[in-house]
């Protein structure tokens, strides 16, 4: 089957990311092949200034809408799919950052025709984040469903070592070279195809979480359904990580820390059963792997400024 007849909606969520949007939009519409696509864009109650930049995007295939306060990742991409839905009746759905960019021509059609000729429920690209060490190949972007321990190793630089292959495994890393023939079902929430009416017979994202582990959970809800993604490594796209959230690689920030730890708790309570013990287990965990990375923050910033005063004095001498 051609994939020029390939029904799509590509989803982004903004949240004072207006520049970026732009950007991502212009990407999609410069490497399309198929004219059967639109591009649905939810404002996630961004600043006034955000959301004007946002209204200049003027496109016949691009369509807007603002929400009236920030329901997080899950609110908002749930509310892309629905107005999607309602509208244009895509046979698959892109889920796609504000901070990603396709490279080159044809690289949706190509997951799509992936996804058919496979007979999975998505497909994903290599994704190359550039705030990250390594190549696109040697990133780590999808995972297995993980249990209580796979999450808490996650948190610990000294237990990542200790249970290195355990480790690994959970990043499917033991899975490379990743190729066709790869399936899973955690994909990287930055960027991926999944077909339409399997993203809204699991119910879409849980909108009980605000950001991070969405994946995680429709991961979890597909793996019930034994429904399995497929990797698609000849298609690569850019991912400015971070700039969609504010993140940093090094710098703790303890917003972020509190978003992690309420939707990973929950996703532990409410699909893995884990109880109490389980719970505060993995929130100990994160407390101290954020306290490492406090700690590791403040040495660099140490570092940094000692460099510096010898850099100046030597100048001055």
């Amino acid at each position: 089957m051609s994939t020029d007849s390939a029904r799509y909606a590509v989803l982004i969520v903004s949240y004072n990311t207006a520049s970026y949007v732009a950007k991502a939009v212009e990407s999609v519409l410069r490497c399309a092949t198929s004219s059967d696509f639109m591009i649905i864009v939810i404002d996630n109650a961004s600043t006034e200034p955000d959301r004007e930049l946002l209204r200049k995007i003027n496109h016949s295939k691009v369509r807007i809408a603002e929400l009236d306060q920030n329901g997080g990742f899950a609110v908002g991409y749930n509310a892309a799919a629905r107005l999607a839905e309602e509208t244009f009746k895509p046979e698959f759905l892109v889920v796609m950052n504000p901070d990603i960019e396709i490279v080159d021509r044809g690289s949706i059609e190509t997951l799509i025709g992936c996804i058919r000729e496979e007979g999975v429920v998505g497909a994903q690209p290599l994704i190359h984040s550039y705030r990250l060490p390594g190549s696109a190949v040697e990133q780590p972007a999808i995972r297995r469903i993980p249990d209580v321990l796979d999450l808490v190793i996650s948190e610990s630089v000294v237990l990542r070592y200790l249970f290195r292959k355990r480790f690994n495994k959970y990043l499917m890393q033991d899975a490379k070279p990743y190729g066709r023939n790869t399936r899973f079902f955690v994909p990287s929430g930055a960027f991926f195809v999944i077909r339409a009416q399997e993203f809204f017979e699991v119910g879409g994202f849980d909108e009980h979480t605000f950001l991070y582990a969405e994946e995680l959970i429709l991961g979890k809800k597909l793996e019930r359904r034994n429904s399995q993604f497929t990797f698609e490594p000849t298609v690569t796209v850019r991912h400015y990580q971070g700039a969609a959230t504010g993140f940093e690689r090094w710098k703790p920030n303890r917003r972020m820390y509190r978003f992690r730890r309420d939707s990973q708790t929950y996703y532990v309570r409410k699909y893995m059963g884990g109880g109490q013990i389980q719970q505060s287990l993995l929130c100990a965990a994160m407390e101290f792997g954020y306290f490492v990375r406090v700690v590791a923050w403040l040495i660099r910033v140490v570092s940094r400024q000692v460099r510096s005063e010898r850099g100046g004095s030597g100048l001055s001498g």
